[in-house]
């Protein structure tokens, strides 16, 4: 049952998820759905408060930047599941919303499903609306709507198994029903490495894509604002992508990486050059590059960006 890759194949692409989560909350903000300062408590019908601090919102804006405060808690399978979780005190860190950074996966899940709140559709739907359709791409939070043949088996840096087509596709039925998704939404895009490019593009090209708009001029500029360096890492931290100088090939380029079961993937590019890469791989060594890049997205990305091959 095994199939070759081919420029279709779909690969669980990992954290580089949460960049297509950003520009659907943008589009949302554009739309006048959802601002930046919105308190994710108007959407989930409760007060959504760290105890120890509350009079301070928690906002779309430090679910983006990863100030959320919310614990990175396990992933519920239910928007009533979800709901109790927020209203324990240990769902929330010491730390004042908006003043301390932490990577936060179950955060990113809150908004997707904050979206759905806001817009009575299903996250994946929203993807489909706004970016995947438009773009005339075959790609889904839920593998389920895939076909079979297209999507990658996932293998460690060992050549084992890590997880199936037949794991990946019987995670989650097709569903409309919010918050029954929100454990894909920070890491879940099942998408080929080219079609993603093309969601890249729009960044790298002030939001258009081949003379269409998707995001707007101010979007972007939103989208690429630093809010601050992400502690003991050289890159900054903006909404939700990174921003690093002095990389590949000395240059500054914005990029975010993923990995998790098995896959490790890598996106960058330079607007200023309109240049870009986005790299899935899945059964190789876990090996960090000097910029702390896994494998071979490493070994591609400084073949874009240093020799120049693309340009």
């Amino acid at each position: 049952n095994q199939h070759k890759m081919t420029a279709d194949t779909k690969i669980r692409i990992a954290s580089l998820s949460k960049t297509l989560v950003g520009m659907v909350v943008f589009r949302l903000i554009e739309d006048g759905v959802l601002s930046l300062e919105s308190d994710i408590s108007d959407y989930l019908g409760i007060t959504v408060r760290n105890p120890s601090y509350p009079d301070v919102p928690i906002t779309v804006h430090t679910i983006l930047n990863h100030t959320s405060g919310l614990k990175t808690s396990g992933y519920t399978n239910s928007l009533e599941q979800l709901i109790s979780v927020l209203q324990q005190p240990s769902a929330y860190t010491e730390y004042k919303p908006g003043e301390k950074y932490e990577y936060n996966n179950f955060a990113y899940g809150v908004l997707g499903t904050v979206c759905e709140l806001a817009t009575g559709k299903s996250f994946n739907t929203l993807t489909k609306e706004y970016f995947l359709d438009p773009l005339g791409i075959d790609a889904s939070f839920i593998p389920a709507e895939l076909k079979e043949t297209e999507i990658a088996a996932l293998y460690d840096g060992e050549h084992k198994l890590f997880r199936g087509v037949s794991t990946q596709r019987n995670q989650l039925k097709p569903t409309e029903e919010a918050g029954r998704g929100m454990k894909l939404y920070a890491g879940g895009l099942t998408i080929s490495a080219v079609d993603f490019a093309k969601i890249i593009t729009i960044l790298m090209n002030d939001g258009m894509y081949e003379g269409i708009r998707f995001l707007s001029s101010e979007s972007i500029a939103q989208i690429h604002t630093v809010q601050f360096m992400r502690p003991g890492s050289p890159s900054a931290q903006c909404m939700p992508v990174l921003l690093r100088k002095n990389f590949y090939g000395g240059r500054d380029l914005f990029h975010h990486t993923g990995s998790g079961y098995g896959a490790y993937t890598l996106y960058a590019y330079d607007p200023q050059t309109k240049t870009g890469v986005v790299v899935l791989t899945i059964g190789v060594k876990s090996e960090k590059d000097r910029y702390s890049i896994y494998g071979s997205c490493g070994d591609i990305a400084r073949g874009v960006f240093e020799k120049n091959f693309i340009e």
